[in-house]
């Protein structure tokens, strides 16, 4: 517990690697690129409904996926990092 008194309380020291990760044209229409820097394990493309509709294991700070066999709708990118999951919200026109 830090008290107004007290020296700025220390971080747990979990260093957040996600956010340093660029996921772009949104919208797309044929490829998304995704871009980090840190090395992206995994990527997985997912419905509204949750269901997995592309893989990609790049092992690599930029990807770019085909999405052009996907049908126009909101999906959301699950992305691994350091073994730390984040998803984001894309539009595919």
């Amino acid at each position: 517990v830090c008290w107004a008194s007290c020296d700025p309380c220390a971080s747990i020291g979990i260093e957040d690697n996600l956010n340093s990760v660029s996921i772009f044209p949104n919208p797309a229409s044929a490829v998304i690129n995704i871009s980090s820097s840190q090395i992206i394990e995994r990527i997985e493309v997912l419905d509204l409904m949750g269901r997995i509709v592309k893989i990609d294991n790049p092992n690599s700070s930029f990807t770019t996926l085909d999405i052009s066999d996907l049908n126009g709708n909101i999906y959301f990118i699950k992305y691994i990092i350091n073994g730390q999951v984040k998803s984001e919200k894309i539009l595919i026109r």
